[in-house]
């Protein structure tokens, strides 16, 4: 049996529990859970369903979901029409990857391609499954530096990107393509920010090679975390259906669930909207605060929930269990999550989510800056 390592928010959410109770408040800026209320279509329709039988649904997800996920990808799209049969409902965009990596891959010798930086649950997932990967970035793929690619069968990124917000440029997008076709590779984009944007996006929906796999969810831009309603979309309809044998095996899908996510659609301009306004004022006042101070580098995001912060410090990881085990001021400590897990061997930059309340963030941001000076002093000795 292969050893799973927890991640590394699950080690954090168990030691700020444990700080707590001692009576220390903690200033946490690790999860990328939106605070933004989850829209009214979604909650009303539990309302009337209050008697009879909640049955099993179609394993391959309710039909009017399937047709809502397609059509709104059709309008992201000129060159295609997607259906239901398009469409595969999933528990989420985890679970999505996680059944996409089980159906492209057979054995343990194949490999998976990861483009740096990218959600550091996606290594969790192929060790979770036996499959190797290997760190690439973007610029080896343009420079086509990329070769004799032994075993591979995928590329995966997420686009906008989790942790940086980085958006792919067309010819980020052409050149990955380029590179999936000359090694026979499945495209796994992840595009679950594709909702939060502060710059030009183009899904990979919009490209006719045959494949390419889409993996969203209403998590982020529904503000949906719990509802654990996601989907898989391909043009490869092949793919779609060898995929939804894992849903087979499970029976079934969450049924009033999908009922209550299809009507959000009916609603999404409005939702998409509201999300953007508050957003980018989070977005833009966090970047006039970070851009009034000298200690903390950062990388502009171009979509998503979070911000690259880059500290001068030899290893954020170390002064996130410092700050935790040994800051406190005014019987308050921080807790951040380190970005390590998201870079092959990048140090010293941090996750910073924008999904918490601006005073929230900055005053986080206070204690970071206070901290760092002792840190440099007391604990990277």
């Amino acid at each position: 049996m292969n050893k799973i390592v927890k991640s590394t928010i699950i080690k954090y959410e168990s030691m700020i529990s444990k700080i707590e109770k001692t009576g220390v408040n903690v200033i946490s800026l690790i999860l990328g859970q939106p605070d933004i209320q989850t829209d009214d279509t979604y909650f009303n329709t539990f309302k009337n369903y209050t008697k009879g039988i909640n049955t099993y649904t179609d394993y391959r997800g309710m039909e009017c979901l399937r047709n809502s996920f397609a059509n709104y990808y059709n309008e992201k799209t000129n060159n295609f029409k997607f259906n239901k049969n398009n469409v595969q409902i999933t528990l989420g965009a985890s679970d999505a990857i996680i059944s996409c990596l089980m159906t492209i891959c057979s054995n343990s010798q194949d490999t998976i391609l990861l483009i740096e930086p990218f959600f550091s649950d996606y290594k969790l997932y192929c060790e979770m499954l036996n499959i190797k990967f290997k760190i690439i970035n973007i610029e080896d793929i343009i420079s086509e530096k990329i070769k004799n690619i032994k075993n591979c069968k995928a590329i995966l990124f997420s686009n906008p990107n989790n942790p940086s917000g980085y958006v792919f440029t067309r010819n980020e997008i052409e050149a990955i393509i380029k590179l999936a076709k000359e090694y026979d590779l499945y495209i796994i984009s992840d595009e679950v920010y594709s909702e939060i944007l502060y710059d030009k996006f183009i899904s990979f929906s919009e490209y006719a090679y045959e494949k390419i796999i889409i993996v969203d969810s209403v998590s982020k831009k529904f503000n949906n975390c719990g509802a654990r309603i996601g989907c898989i979309i391909s043009k490869n309809i092949s793919i779609i259906n060898n995929i939804s044998i894992i849903y087979d095996s499970r029976i079934s899908l969450p049924n009033i669930e999908q009922i209550a996510v299809n009507n959000m659609f009916s609603n999404k301009d409005n939702i998409f909207k509201n999300n953007m306004n508050i957003y980018n004022s989070r977005k833009n006042r966090i970047q006039r605060y970070l851009d009034s101070q000298n200690l903390i580098k950062y990388e502009i995001p171009k979509g998503g929930v979070f911000f690259i912060l880059i500290l001068p410090v030899k290893d954020t990881r170390l002064f996130a269990d410092w700050l935790l085990k040994k800051y406190r001021k005014n019987n308050e400590t921080l807790a951040i999550l380190s970005a390590n897990d998201f870079y092959k061997d990048k140090k010293n930059r941090v996750r910073l989510p924008i999904t918490y309340d601006s005073d929230y963030i900055i005053h986080g941001l206070n204690l970071m800056i206070d901290a760092i000076e002792k840190f440099k002093k007391e604990g990277e000795k």
